[in-house]
């Protein structure tokens, strides 16, 4: 069979084409990575993030006996701005001209694209997912982390409401640490799921449904372990509910949300990584935490061109352009400290 020349065009569609069929054996699915970029922001650019917080009552109130008292006439602004840096992050596919000779024939080379694409899309999706939960991927460190155990600017720690101090957007939560949205929810189930487990979780979920008039896009992630010892916890009350059940029912209901089993869970960082501090339970308000994307920068793949510079190599790049935002605090949390039943 004569050798198919396949050129730039042709390996670009098949390329974004392909980009609607993903599935792949070598990696998990993202779920947390996927909902954050469907739930995304789409900015124009400009130098930096912006974030406003409100953070200050704006005027007092004056109680009048007769009516004829002055009015208290003093005013305060009432926001303040984080900012931050953008993130930016760039993946090649690339195609040599010994590629187009050793896959001969047209669906050969289109399936060798088409399995580059695939695998580079799914290897970022990775890295975007650790880095959000694990915040230990050193290509993506300047893009923000949920892991405030772990690091000291992430979103989320495991200090006790009111005591946290991570500094988030260049503030420090603990400048308003008596603000209810500028601190997260927590619980600490303390190496013990059969006697802390349901507490925390009803705990955390109250707290972070309490500050929000539109629960609706809180997310709830789980470990692996921390979903088997909810099950394993309450097993035995099951036949008391009406529903049919099945002994061996994958869908894990938690405080009444659905519950999205992740494998990226923080447990062997700095902090996750000591005794008892594993993320087992995260409340994720996808409302107010949000990747702010650049406009057709996020996950968007260049068409195939030449490499030049003496290479006979053509490459297409993936890139991701943004940064992560935390508007409200207080409708996220985190259960730790329960992967252990």
């Amino acid at each position: 069979m004569p050798t198919i020349v396949a050129d730039d065009e042709l390996l670009t569609t098949t390329a974004f084409n392909r980009l609607d069929h993903i599935r792949q054996m070598q990696f998990r699915v993202q779920r947390l990575a996927q909902n954050m970029l469907e739930k995304k922001d789409t900015v124009d650019g400009g130098e930096r993030l912006v974030v406003p917080w409100d953070v200050q009552e704006h005027s007092v109130t004056t109680q009048h006996v007769t009516g004829y008292e002055a009015v208290d006439m003093t005013f305060s602004p009432v926001m303040n701005m984080g900012n931050d840096t953008w993130f930016f992050a760039i993946r090649p596919v690339a195609w040599s001209w010994v590629d187009r000779a050793k896959n001969s024939g047209k669906h050969k080379v289109m399936d060798l694209v088409e399995k580059r694409v695939t695998n580079t899309e799914k290897a970022l999706l990775v890295q975007l997912e650790q880095q959000w939960l694990q915040a230990n991927v050193a290509a993506m460190s300047d893009l923000n982390s949920l892991n405030g155990f772990d690091t000291s600017n992430g979103f989320f720690e495991e200090l006790a409401v009111g005591s946290q101090t991570n500094t988030v957007h260049s503030v420090a939560k603990s400048t308003y640490s008596s603000l209810p949205g500028f601190q997260n929810q927590r619980f600490d189930m303390a190496g013990a799921y059969s006697t802390n487990g349901l507490i925390g979780a009803r705990s955390v979920s109250w707290d972070v449904e309490e500050l929000t008039d539109d629960p609706t896009d809180i997310a709830l992630y789980s470990s692996r372990a921390g979903e088997l010892n909810y099950l394993r916890t309450v097993q035995g009350q099951e036949r008391y509910t009406s529903d049919e059940r099945d002994g061996a029912k994958l869908g894990v209901q938690i405080a009444g949300r659905r519950s999205i089993r992740v494998p990226s869970m923080p447990n062997a960082g700095a902090v996750t990584g000591t005794s008892d501090q594993e993320w087992t339970h995260l409340w994720l308000d996808h409302a107010v935490v949000k990747f702010k994307g650049f406009n057709g920068l996020v996950m968007d793949m260049t068409p195939f061109a030449p490499v030049g510079g003496g290479q006979q190599v053509s490459a297409a790049f993936f890139r991701v352009a943004g940064q992560t935002a935390i508007h409200h605090f207080g409708t996220s949390g985190v259960a730790f400290g329960g992967d252990t039943y």
